[in-house]
């Protein structure tokens, strides 16, 4: 770019010069006379921009290159992610309690729903109505309840549903936690 910067200014200097001294040159002569300088200015510029689209092409292949990497990266860490999302809901399994329905008896406002924990174990349950809050819950056992243990919840005075009920107890690490059940009929819940 310096070397074009110079030749400009030698041709503006010469362009005057000859200019002021080509007063009484024909335009065939005039061409004899700027041709050589004009082929001269031409080529480092045709050289340069030989260099220049080369360096273009070269970046462009570094980008295409960069934007394959970070998809792989993207790729990877995605991958990464869901192992660790499964990892957490495996552990979070054995560590959380999880009760799954395993039926019911009586009927109308009073009923009993015996349940399996199939997560980890719990101590210091505790049972409410939520929506709509109604009757009487307990939870039993509820000072503490194994892996692959069974209790029981029992209702009176509920006549409406579906009616969530919160749980809430102590996990295996000591944690607080909450689960929700849905108790949809007489005598039958699922999660919620």
């Amino acid at each position: 770019m310096k070397v074009l910067f110079q030749l400009a200014i030698i041709t503006a200097l010469l362009t005057s010069a000859v200019a002021a001294a080509a007063q009484g040159l024909t335009e065939a002569q005039a061409r004899a006379v700027i041709a050589p300088w004009y082929s001269l200015f031409n080529q480092p510029i045709q050289g340069d921009m030989k260099a220049l689209q080369e360096q273009v092409e070269g970046t462009a292949a570094l980008v295409r290159n960069a934007e394959a990497q970070t998809k792989a990266t993207v790729a990877r860490l995605e991958l990464e992610q869901s192992k660790w999302e499964r990892l957490l809901t495996k552990e979070k399994s054995s560590i959380q309690p999880i009760f799954v329905f395993q039926g019911g008896q009586g009927g109308g406002g009073s009923f009993r729903m015996q349940f399996k924990n199939e997560g980890g174990r719990a101590r210091s349950l505790t049972v409410r109505s939520l929506a709509p809050p109604q009757g009487r819950v307990e939870i039993q056992p509820s000072d503490y309840i194994g892996e692959d243990g069974n209790g029981t919840i029992g209702v009176d005075g509920m006549t409406t549903f579906p009616t969530k009920l919160e749980i809430g107890y102590l996990d295996a690490e000591g944690n607080e936690g909450i689960m929700r059940l849905e108790i949809y009929s007489a005598g039958a819940f699922r999660l919620g």
